[in-house]
């Protein structure tokens, strides 16, 4: 299974993210985790990832080039190779959302995980 990860920055607990990504892989080895390499969702799902045996691969975005482009330009860049990847591999993708109030960058992730068609599971990050 590959599962690709977005979420806010602010987040610091680490068992949403745990519980998230539970639900929606498991706990079983043979995964492959993708996520965009910011603190916060990112950083604690990447942890977890390696915590529980799984391939993670980071996809950080090019700011300095990019500016404010370089997150939406990230996120369809990693969910693409992921996309190819499990299509490669004949496993299954997900994606999921963790997305703070008034976050800018989920709904952009979202948008995309529509457009290429890759279920994502959303879980709403509380203040």
């Amino acid at each position: 299974m590959i599962v690709v990860v977005s979420g806010s920055r602010d987040l610091t607990d680490p068992t949403l993210v745990r519980d998230a990504l539970i639900q929606t892989c498991g706990t079983g080895r043979g995964v492959t985790l993708f996520h965009g390499g910011q603190r916060g969702v990112d950083t604690l799902a990447g942890a977890i990832g390696r915590e529980l045996g799984w391939t993670v691969i980071v996809s950080p975005a090019d700011w300095d080039l990019l500016s404010t482009d370089a997150g939406p330009v990230r996120n369809a860049e990693m969910l693409c190779k992921a996309k190819r990847m499990a299509a490669r591999l004949r496993v299954l993708i997900e994606a999921i959302a963790l997305p703070a109030p008034n976050s800018k960058g989920t709904p952009n992730f979202r948008a995309l995980c529509r457009l290429l068609k890759v279920p994502c599971f959303v879980q709403p990050v509380l203040p």
